[in-house]
């Protein structure tokens, strides 16, 4: 063997063996990733990436989780980049860049950090603290394997304060952020086993500002609450759901859902039958264990509260209608073994069944745990206190307070209720501390009465006017050694109205004399709701979402959310959790909710080596108009109508079709290109003949809405807190400006995005690009406005608006009259940025002023569209006409709130002529997309399959639907195929159909000269045209 041949053989060999190197190190790599971490579905954060494959393993070992590359330079962004798009991964994983040693993201956040190689070199480094600020409690940081120095990076970890620090194969490190012992679980529906609605989280203070949101934004009265459990344990949130899509007639979509409380990503979801109990009093959390039941008459099961998995059932619990959880002991009312009975929750050995030495009871059988009042208020009539279980037998009168021994069962007394005249039904169990079982009486005594824990007997009673639903003087609780009751006064004088004013009363335990009084101040107004007050050591949570400092002697009204009806609000894991409701009192954020307390004025300070403005490589080009683009922005225009005044086409059909797979946004059209946007974050034009993509960009962060075109830019916000201008021609950036005071992102419905986003269409007008940073003007510090110079981003004014404690006003899309540009009801000054009101008469399109979004079909029946003429759920218009789509109809009439119920004279298209209306019909599609034109009305949407159903019945009710929705499977209720449809405009005749196989989105479809692009749920983009 010649020479040359050895050294290709040597060679074959070298790379060969480097292959497998490399695949047992990825393997190796995969396989820690796997087993560091015990969950599936967080936020991971590969820092200082300059390996994109390395990040790619990571998305493998962690397949439900949202995977952040970030670099340290531009360099490293570009590469990892095209890496992840070349592999088809960008989305899954997103990348951008790190500036100075400040991470980009919002406190007790990030699950898992992981770096390659950490310089630490003090325990002081700026960087440790960073990381070990954005952890979750229990977080972890990962670092190896290039690692100089492993036994002084140990050491410094340490000292930095991390836990559990590991060395992993000699190579690698682990750590642990500790949980801050300040913070506190909620494991009951009233705190715990004693029934004590107080927390001992010591973080928890006035909600200033939004950790996450998360799941479904809306509910609404019609379909009952979407909540009705919530506990919380171990950085886990645990609730008991009702998903039914719309306020339909159909069956519950009943669930029992996990979130991690710190960034409100969903760990797990277990489905649960239709009929199964949605009782809160049936649902605890415990450290790592969750007890529920899982079926109607079910028995109790032990879950993990980290995957959701089954461990045990406890047979002997079957039938059971309460719960409590106290030491490792599970107290069970009602079921199979009569009505009070302990288990072992380790084991689900039976412990003791109930022993009542007394024959007094004349309904032994009836005792019950919880009574449900008719304002959504859930009382717990079995409380534990020290070694006892005390009990309430609120069954029929005379009723019994009894006390059994919590280790045998053995009755300690049985004393008969003769403290008030009226039936014993209308009492029930509020607390109990410091030897005093408090026992409220709502409806008839109005009033509440103080029993010894020890013998049962009667220490005082006191009586109270009704306050709120049903009377707060039921609901109190003992902090600071007092026992605190909510009350008013009636017709106070306040200036030249009289009015209602609130007070705490700080009361002995023992004697009922008032000890403190905490005054609210004359002009608040404490609206209560059909939920509990709850407190924690330091602030009482009252109304809707009201907090009173007993330290400062404050209150701190909250009015951009609420607490939801039966939940609440809960203080726990450092946050004030809340759930979605269907309030429509206020300017709300929706969804569910993680909030926080801070100082937010340092965001809004500059830093002199802040980085807020960026030019591109096109900064040079001038503005120009080379091609008309007839539909330009969200909706066609700034004024948001979905009209043009060109022609649809009469006989369409597909032209081409690019399947993308990803989550698109509503199209931007002009006669020769298309603008697509996806929530990814990624920009792409196309051809409008061939469907040909010509170009491509990658922002910072995800956008929610498509950009809007003018003089050959290309301007969108985007949800990393930038705004950026690209040439239409080529996609290069020309500028882009930091509209966020601070680059700080967090958790938003699973996107990570700036605590200050600003919507994709933004308003250019005049060559002044109008934007608007922020969620809501009372949180976060507020909204900032912009006047940009459109050429150049040179900010030519600033305004903020910031409403700490008021209704406030929602960011997001501006809408335009054609002449002024304004956010929700407040007119932009194009000169200083200022706002001003613009009265209920103004003519602009009005949408989501109570919370819901133009941007969203939430089907909400306490708010519709509005253009100053006429009403509905969607509008297309002109200067003359208008399309109203009613998706809720009462009586056979458009535009009547109530429950959808698809097929029976729901989902109306109504046309007008100024508010003339000229015919109104249903097409049996359930419209998410609608378009005016000169000649045509475009509708597009799923198919109805109710209304096959319906054909030939000549009397329809909600009988006869409600039998239809329970036969019907589910998949083919709400189907994912379908239709779009051209409609003579004016007579409202079907012009022309095409099935599509997914749903097109919410504004999805755009027409310009004669072609149509619609963009499907399915993430395709379809041209239609002749």
């Amino acid at each position: 063997m010649n020479s040359k041949v050895k050294k290709i053989w040597a060679t074959l060999l070298f790379i060969g063996f480097s292959s497998l190197i490399l695949a047992d190190s990825n393997a190796t790599f995969e396989n820690l990733i796997k087993k560091i971490a015990d969950f599936n579905s967080g936020l991971i954060v590969h820092l200082d990436c300059q390996d994109p494959a390395l990040t790619e393993l990571i998305k493998k070992a962690k397949t439900k989780s949202i995977i952040h590359a970030l670099c340290l330079n531009k360099k490293d962004l570009e590469k990892v980049r095209q890496y992840l798009v070349s592999k088809n991964l960008y989305g899954a994983i997103t990348a951008d860049q790190m500036y100075f040693e400040k991470l980009p993201y919002e406190t007790n956040l990030v699950n898992l950090i992981y770096v390659k190689n950490l310089k630490l070199t003090s325990a002081k480094s700026k960087i440790l603290q960073e990381i070990n600020r954005v952890l979750t409690p229990e977080g972890i940081l990962v670092i190896g394997p290039d690692i100089k120095n492993i036994s002084q990076a140990e050491k410094n970890l340490k000292e930095a304060g991390f836990i559990k620090v590991e060395i992993v194969q000699g190579k690698w490190i682990k750590a642990v952020k500790a949980r801050p012992s300040e913070m506190d679980d909620w494991s009951h529906y009233n705190y715990d086993a004693s029934g004590n609605k107080v927390s001992h989280d010591k973080l928890v203070g006035p909600p200033t500002s939004v950790r996450w949101l998360a799941g479904q934004q809306i509910t609404d009265h019609g379909a009952g609450n979407l909540v009705t459990g919530f506990v919380s344990a171990q950085g886990r949130n645990f609730y008991l759901v009702n998903e039914v899509p719309l306020q339909s007639i159909a069956k519950p979509q009943l669930a029992l859902l996990a979130r991690d409380a710190f960034n409100g990503l969903l760990l797990w979801k277990k489905p649960l039958p239709d009929n199964t109990s949605r009782s809160p009093l049936t649902l605890i959390a415990s450290e790592d264990k969750v007890y529920a039941v899982l079926e109607m008459k079910g028995s109790l099961v032990q879950l993990d509260a980290r995957t959701g998995e089954i461990l045990q059932c406890y047979k002997e619990s079957q039938g059971l209608s309460g719960v409590k959880y106290h030491e490792g002991k599970l107290i069970i009312t009602g079921g199979s073994n009569g009505p009070i009975s302990c288990l072992d929750a380790k084991t689900g050995n039976l412990l003791w069944k109930a022993k009542f030495k007394t024959k007094k009871k004349k309904h032994p059988g009836k005792y019950r745990i919880g009574m449900k009042s008719t304002d959504g208020q859930i009382f717990t009539n079995c409380v534990v206190y020290e070694d006892r279980l005390l009990i309430l037998d609120s069954y029929g009168s005379p009723g019994y307070l009894s006390a059994l021994d919590l280790k045998t069962g053995n009755e300690i007394f049985s004393e008969e209720i003769t403290f008030t005249k009226h039936n014993s039904s209308g009492l029930a169990l509020v607390s109990v501390q410091k030897g005093v079982l408090i026992v409220g009486e709502a409806y008839h005594g109005k009033a509440i009465h103080a029993v010894s824990t020890k013998t049962g007997k009667l220490l005082w009673s006191k009586g109270y006017s009704p306050l709120g639903h049903g009377g707060r003087h039921t609901e109190g609780f003992f902090v600071q050694g007092l026992y605190w009751t909510h009350i008013r006064e009636n017709n106070v004088k306040v200036g030249n109205k009289r009015r209602q004013a609130h007070f705490w009363k700080g009361l002995d335990p023992k004697t009922g004399v008032v000890k403190r009084t905490l005054k609210y101040p004359k002009e608040a107004q404490v609206t209560h709701r059909c939920h509990m007050d709850k407190a924690t050591d330091n602030f009482f949570i009252a109304g809707s979402m009201d907090l009173f400092g007993l330290k400062e002697e404050k209150h701190f009204p909250v009015r951009y959310t609420r607490g939801s009806c039966e939940v609440g609000s809960v203080p726990a894991q450092g946050l004030l959790f809340t759930v979605p409701n269907g309030c429509a009192c206020q300017v709300f954020l929706r969804g569910f909710q993680g909030l926080f307390s801070e100082d937010v004025e340092p965001y809004f300070k500059e830093e002199s080596n802040d980085v807020s403005f960026e030019k591109g490589p096109a900064f040079s080009s001038p503005l120009s108009a080379n091609e008309k683009w007839e539909w330009f922005s969200f909706r066609g225009n700034l004024i948001r109508e979905s009209a043009v005044s060109s022609m649809a086409p009469e006989s369409p059909k597909i032209i081409w079709k690019i399947k993308t797979g990803e989550e698109l946004l509503s199209p931007i059209m002009g006669k020769d290109h298309c603008l697509i946007a996806s929530k990814t974050g990624k920009l792409g034009l196309y051809e409008m003949k061939t469907g040909k993509k010509i170009w491509e960009f990658i922002a910072g962060g995800a956008f929610d809405s498509p950009p809007t075109i003018y003089k050959g830019r290309v301007f969108s916000g985007c949800l990393d807190g930038w705004v950026y201008s690209l040439s239409l021609k080529t996609g290069e950036l020309v500028w882009r400006f930091r509209a966020s005071p601070k680059d700080r992102r967090t958790l938003i419905f699973g996107n990570l995005e700036s605590r200050w986003p600003v919507s994709g269409s933004v308003a250019v007008k005049n060559d002044i690009v109008t934007v608007v940073a922020g969620k809501h003007s009372a949180v976060n510090g507020g909204l900032l406005i912009y006047g940009l110079k459109a050429d150049s981003g040179k900010v030519l004014w600033k305004n903020r608006v910031y409403h700490p404690g008021q209704s406030g006003i929602l960011g997001g899309v501006l809408i335009s009259n054609g002449k002024d540009i304004v956010l929700k009801k407040y007119r932009i000054n194009q000169k200083d940025g200022s706002i001003q009101g613009i009265g209920s008469k103004f003519p602009l399109l009005v949408v989501g002023n109570r919370g819901s979004s133009i941007l969203h079909m939430d089907w909400w029946a306490r708010e519709t569209w509005k253009n100053g003429k006429v009403s509905g759920q969607q509008l297309a218009y002109d200067e003359t006409r208008t399309i109203a789509l009613s998706v809720f109809t009462r009586d056979g009439k458009p535009n009547g709130r109530g429950q959808t119920r698809p097929g029976f004279k729901d989902y109306w298209l109504t046309s007008y002529k100024d508010r003339e209306k000229l015919w109104s019909k249903n097409y049996g599609i359930r419209a998410r997309s609608l378009v005016l034109t000169s000649n045509q009305i475009i509708i597009g949407g799923n198919p109805d399959p109710v209304l096959k159903e319906l054909e030939g019945k000549v009397k329809i009710n909600r009988n006869i639907l409600k039998k239809l929705y329970q036969r019907i499977p589910k998949d083919k209720l709400y189907p994912k195929t379908g239709k779009v449809a051209g409609l003579d405009v004016a007579d409202g005749k079907v012009l022309w159909e095409i099935e599509i196989d997914s749903r097109p989105i919410d504004h999805g479809i755009a027409v310009s000269n004669g072609k149509l692009i619609v963009i499907t749920k399915a993430g395709n983009i379809i041209a239609l045209g002749k």
